[in-house]
């Protein structure tokens, strides 16, 4: 939708440059384009948590403001930063160097530098050790996000790069919160679409680990449930209703034949 201009509105949900994993990996790719990005800096310095807490980043942020540096040169120079334990000033050098370990990549491929950020900072893998259904998600996420940068790789082969791509990022988040006076299509979960009718209904990605969801597929109950939701959402449709899937899907960087949804027969 926003590559051909088409208005939106994210219902029930937050738009994806909007969420707190996209935005901090956005943070990263801030930082490695211009070390002096403060605010970029601040969000990513304890993500994931390195054991670099408040009190550590006050003291730091109260050097740089005495000395008239950025943060990061604070950083770089915590064995100098006053009231700071020993332990935190081993925290904060480790922070640095995963900084200058990343900006090596600077000038690669953007999904190179992604695919970087996400195993050096280890991102990934705290999202990939944890239990919780929510973090299973964001996995997800950053995995699509990882995908959209092979994506714009492809589509700026010789006017591409880490800047142009921040620009576009920037103006897709102001994209996401445009004026919902206009005409729009508004997107949202079936589970949210719940009691609402609509002229016409599109259900995308009517496929086998989508619609049924992956997490469905051995219990049977839950299988159930997933078609009870499809059924939800075409009956959604006043006038119109489209189902769709692909045939082959982007997914973590990698591009795969799907199955249809057995739903569909």
């Amino acid at each position: 939708l926003r590559e051909q201009g088409v208005p939106y509105q994210v219902v029930n949900g937050l738009a994806f440059y909007q969420r707190k994993e996209i935005k901090d990996v956005l943070a990263y790719l801030h930082v490695l384009n211009n070390p002096r990005n403060d605010v970029a800096l601040l969000r990513i310095i304890n993500a994931p948590t390195r054991g670099i807490g408040k009190s550590t980043i006050t003291r730091l942020a109260d050097h740089a403001n005495t000395h008239g540096i950025s943060i990061l040169d604070a950083a770089r120079e915590a064995g100098m930063v006053e009231g700071l334990a020993k332990k935190a000033v081993i925290s904060v050098a480790k922070f640095v160097n995963l900084i200058d370990k990343l900006g090596t990549r600077a000038t690669s491929s953007l999904e190179e530098i992604v695919g970087f950020v996400l195993t050096e900072s280890v991102y990934r893998e705290v999202l990939e050790n944890s239990e919780s259904e929510e973090d299973e998600d964001r996995l997800a996420n950053i995995e699509e996000f990882l995908t959209a940068a092979k994506e714009f790789d492809a589509q700026h082969p010789d006017d591409g790069g880490l800047e142009r791509f921040l620009e576009d990022s920037s103006l897709a988040a102001d994209t996401d919160a445009f004026d919902t006076e206009n005409d729009h299509v508004t997107l949202m979960t079936m589970h949210g679409a719940k009691g609402l009718e609509f002229p016409v209904v599109f259900i995308v990605a009517c496929e086998q680990g989508l619609l049924p969801h992956e997490r469905s597929r051995h219990d049977e109950k839950q299988l159930e449930e997933e078609r009870r939701l499809l059924f939800v959402g075409i009956t959604r449709a006043m006038e119109e209703l489209e189902l769709s899937y692909a045939q082959y899907r982007s997914f973590r960087g990698q591009s795969a034949p799907t199955i249809p949804s057995p739903f569909l027969l």
